[in-house]
């Protein structure tokens, strides 16, 4: 049963330790929006998260401006009060380049 347990200890001593992504996050002032642009730990790609806050559905648009200049326009249309969204973003990955900022460029509550 040592021997057992022995081993154990030592594979799991030899196990990797999971490095965790890398994250910059907004919110916005005047808008019930919280942005991220992240990139994998492995820094080959990443993504953004975009959260609307508020109390109602909304439409909401965003661009994600990279540190080379070019930016990236989405939309998610009848965003549902506190939900998230996560599209991948190679871009973001630090080894591609990786986001500048995430800057909202549209929210409009919808009945």
């Amino acid at each position: 049963m040592n021997k057992i347990a022995g081993v154990m200890l030592l594979l799991l001593g030899m196990a990797g330790v999971a490095q965790a992504d890398q994250c910059e996050s907004w919110t916005h002032k005047a808008y019930p929006v919280s942005m991220s642009a992240c990139s994998y730990d492995n820094g080959g790609s990443g993504y953004v998260q975009i959260t609307n806050d508020g109390p109602k559905t909304a439409n909401v648009c965003w661009t994600v401006v990279f540190n080379n200049g070019r930016t990236q326009d989405s939309c998610y249309r009848g965003m549902g009060s506190g939900v998230t969204t996560t599209p991948s973003c190679a871009s973001c990955g630090s080894k591609n380049g990786g986001a500048r900022h995430v800057l909202l460029t549209k929210y409009e509550e919808v009945e």
